[in-house]
């Protein structure tokens, strides 16, 4: 199986999710990523996005917004007035047909 984990983050910035696998993973994978951030009864989704991890490397990963720049505009209101909650889902895949999947949760405080 594919290993990788991922840590809680807090982030200020709205514009973008990030992910990065901690560990890397043993062999070659494919990771798929989604997810969207909730606030204030809003939700908005993240673009689905894959890529191929190397075998033994870490991985750093930016989604961006299905709704683009009306998304961003929409969230830095609702992240200057409260909290915003970003959770994505991760699924590695090796050649082998192995799956591994991974959750992880943001936290997007208002900048002070």
């Amino acid at each position: 199986m594919p290993a990788s984990s991922s840590r809680r983050r807090r982030s200020r910035s709205s514009r973008r999710a990030r992910w990065s696998s901690s560990s890397p993973a043993p062999r070659d994978c494919t990771v798929e990523l989604s997810g969207k951030t909730k606030g204030k009864g809003k939700s908005f989704k993240l673009k689905r996005k894959s890529v191929d991890v190397p075998a033994a490397q870490k991985t750093k990963v930016k989604l961006k917004y299905a709704k683009g720049k009306k998304a961003v505009r929409k969230l830095k209101d609702l992240a200057a007035k409260g909290k915003l909650k970003t959770k994505v889902v991760a699924t590695a895949t090796d050649a082998a047909g192995n799956e591994t999947t991974q959750r992880l949760k943001v936290k997007v405080k208002p900048k002070k």
